[in-house]
């Protein structure tokens, strides 16, 4: 299945009238069986093709059903259990990575996604995938997260009981990686006041202080547009 190796960046030159339906039609089963499946390499496989193939408008609208939209929000807990260095915790982050990617890559490709999503119950659990013990799953999470809160549906994730300290903990690392995925994060939340006065209640302008006086600049930069980004809103 060569389609597999060539990841996301893979230009579709077929047209899509005259592309030959039973063909992609087996194409799509080949990509959307493996995403099902327990085997963690063919899950991994499906997340590297899903974006790819879904630049193309016949694949978007056979393969981003919700099944399989669910399927990739339930991959990107993989791995997060806080269990390191067990056998299979690696394959199991990288599937997490590469779903995480997927979605983050799916939400370019298709702007009608972030709706569908956020109306899923399960987008929650992208939250409960921020536990995971790589710092590039994370991140991964963190930008499939800044494409969706700002959309006014994003009430699923906004609410959820855990999510002001679970992203004040990510700030607070104040590393060049993890703090500055983080504040873009909290910054597209600031819009909504409610979360904003939250955010202010539980120490963010603090936090963000703290990260000015770091020595690296990109987390100075990060801790530096926290703080006009929440000044901005009360002005």
């Amino acid at each position: 299945m060569t389609y597999f190796e060539v990841g996301w960046e893979w230009p579709l030159q077929f047209n899509d009238t005259v592309a030959e339906p039973k063909g992609l039609e087996r194409l799509a089963t080949d990509v959307e069986h493996p995403l099902h499946d327990n085997d963690k390499d063919r899950q991994l496989y499906a997340c590297i093709s899903l974006p790819s193939l879904c630049k193309n408008s016949w694949f978007r609208e056979r393969l981003l059903k919700d099944h399989n939209l669910r399927r990739l929000i339930q991959l990107t807990k993989a791995g997060s259990n806080g269990k390191k260095r067990e056998e299979g915790a690696v394959s199991a982050s990288n599937v997490a990575l590469y779903s995480s990617h997927a979605l983050a890559s799916l939400l370019r490709v298709d702007e009608s996604l972030a709706p569908k999503l956020l109306a899923m119950a399960e987008v929650v659990d992208l939250i409960h995938a921020l536990r995971n013990d790589h710092h590039a799953v994370v991140v991964a999470v963190l930008r499939t997260l800044h494409s969706l809160v700002g959309h006014q549906a994003s009430h699923a994730i906004m609410s959820h009981e855990n999510i002001v300290p679970t992203f004040l903990s990510l700030v607070q690392r104040c590393d060049d990686f993890v703090a500055p995925a983080a504040v873009e994060v909290v910054c597209s939340m600031a819009a909504d006041e409610s979360m904003r006065e939250a955010f202010i209640k539980s120490g963010a302008l603090s936090l963000f202080n703290d990260m000015l006086r770091k020595r690296s600049d990109v987390v100075m930069a990060a801790g530096a547009k926290g703080l006009a980004t929440f000044t901005k809103h009360d002005e």
